[in-house]
C-alpha cells in the first residue's frame, strides 16, 4: 500500500449533493442478506426479503440522536498532534409503536448482525466488491431502551440506540439508490392468529386476525388463486390443499378444501413459501378436532 493516496474530486455529476435527506426508518437484517445492484432496486426483492426474515423494517420514524464519538487525537509537546481513532458512529432513533410491536422489538436487544437505513425512498447500504452485491451495513451492538412514561406533552416512544461496527461501512463502503416506488410500503411481518370456525371430513373454515390491545383485525387478501397459502399436516406429514377461497361476506375468513381428520394441524404457511401479498406470519398452528 501506498504511503499516501489521492482521488478524484471533479464535480461533473447530475447531483453534487448527499442524497440523504430526512431519515425516516431502519431495517434490521442478518448477515446473510445479499442483493445484486440489479435486484437492490427492485420493490419485490425486499417483499421476498421480508417473506424470508431476513430483513426487518421499522417505519415512520419519529426522531433521531447523532451520538457519534468524534475523532480522538495525540497531542504533542511540539504543537504537533496524531490522530489515534476516527471515532465510533452511534445514534438513537424513536418510534411511536403500539404494545405488540413493542414486545417484538425487545428480540432485536443485543442484535449484532446489520441493518440498512432508509431516507425517504432511499436505502442505504454497503457494498465491497465496487457495487455488484449490496449487503447491511455491519453492527456492534442494539438496544432498545424501555419505552418512556407518556406525559401530558408526549406520547410514549421506543428508543433504539444503534451503534455501527466501523465507520468504513458510511464512508468507503457506502451504498445507496433512491428507489422508484414507496419505500414505506415495504412493511415488516405481523403475526396473527388463526382460529377455527368450522371443520370437516372435506374442508375447514378459519379465521385470520392480527389481535393486539384487545382490538382484532380481520386479515384479508391472503392469496385465494393458489393453495399455499395454508398447510394441513397429519403430524409432521403435509397433506395437499386443493383450494382456498376467501369468504365474499366476512374478511378474514378462509375456507381450506383439503382431507382432513381428527388431529390434522392447519396453519398459514410459512412466509417464505406463502405467495400471497399480505406480510402476516401465525403464532401457532391449531388442532382439528373430532371429525366424523
Amino acid at each position: 500500500m501506498a504511503c499516501s493516496t489521492t482521488g478524484y474530486t471533479g464535480q461533473n455529476y447530475c447531483d453534487k449533493n448527499s442524497r440523504f435527506g430526512k431519515p425516516t426508518g431502519i431495517m434490521f437484517a442478518i448477515d446473510g442478506n445479499t442483493n445484486t445492484a440489479a435486484n437492490f432496486l427492485l420493490e419485490a426483492t425486499w417483499d421476498d426479503d421480508v417473506e424470508a426474515q431476513q430483513v426487518f423494517p421499522l417505519q415512520n420514524m419519529k426522531a433521531i440522536e447523532d451520538l457519534s464519538t468524534e475523532p480522538t487525537y495525540k497531542d504533542y509537546d511540539d504543537g504537533s498532534r496524531r490522530l489515534m481513532e476516527q471515532g465510533n458512529y452511534r445514534f438513537a432513533v424513536s418510534f411511536d409503536v403500539n404494545e405488540c410491536v413493542k414486545k417484538q422489538l425487545l428480540n432485536f436487544r443485543g442484535f449484532q448482525e446489520g441493518i440498512y437505513l432508509v431516507y425517504g425512498d432511499v436505502i442505504r447500504g454497503r457494498t465491497v466488491d465496487s457495487g455488484v452485491n449490496i449487503v447491511p451495513i455491519r453492527l456492534e451492538n442494539v438496544n432498545i431502551e424501555k419505552g418512556n412514561i407518556p406525559t401530558m406533552a408526549d406520547t410514549e416512544m421506543v428508543k433504539i440506540v444503534i451503534d455501527l461496527k466501523s465507520d468504513k461501512d458510511l464512508n468507503e463502503y457506502d451504498y445507496s439508490r433512491k428507489m422508484a416506488w414507496d419505500v414505506d410500503d415495504v412493511d415488516g411481518l405481523t403475526e396473527v392468529t388463526v382460529t377455527m370456525v368450522t371443520e370437516a371430513s372435506d374442508a375447514v373454515v378459519v379465521d385470520v386476525t392480527a389481535d393486539c390491545g384487545g382490538q382484532t383485525k380481520q386479515i384479508s387478501g391472503i392469496d385465494d388463486t393458489g393453495v399455499l397459502s395454508f398447510t394441513n399436516l397429519n403430524g409432521s406429514t403435509p397433506v395437499a390443499v386443493t383450494a382456498v377461497a376467501e369468504s365474499a361476506t366476512v374478511r378474514g375468513r378462509y375456507t381450506i378444501s383439503s382431507t382432513f381428520a381428527t388431529g390434522y394441524f392447519v396453519d398459514l404457511a410459512s412466509p417464505v413459501d406463502r405467495i400471497d401479498t399480505v406480510k402476516v406470519i401465525s403464532s401457532g398452528k391449531i388442532t382439528l378436532g373430532t371429525i366424523s
